[in-house]
């Protein structure tokens, strides 16, 4: 449930910046959306439980087909990466 919450949380973070930036999405966009943030939560929650450092998930591209689309997504998977220790980490 723990997952689902900050999941959830960073689908509305994202909402909210977008509003303030640009166009407001509508159900299909925000559907998309949240099918690509549960790929990159699946994949960085995994890297997480193999013991990957930041710069090692950076560097494994877990949003390359993303990219494209949303820009350079370093320093966004540096720091969702980071925040999913308090969340994932085993020693947490």
């Amino acid at each position: 449930m723990l997952d689902r919450n900050l999941y959830s949380g960073l689908i509305r973070l994202h909402i909210l910046h977008h509003a303030a930036e640009g166009p407001v999405f509508g159900q299909a966009e925000l559907k998309t959306q949240s099918e690509m943030y549960q790929t990159i939560y699946d994949r960085l929650s995994t890297m997480l439980n193999k013991g990957l450092s930041p710069s090692e998930a950076v560097a494994a591209r877990p949003t390359k087909e993303f990219d494209a689309q949303m820009g350079n997504p370093d320093e966004f998977v540096r720091r969702s990466f980071e925040s999913l220790w308090g969340y994932l980490s085993p020693d947490a």
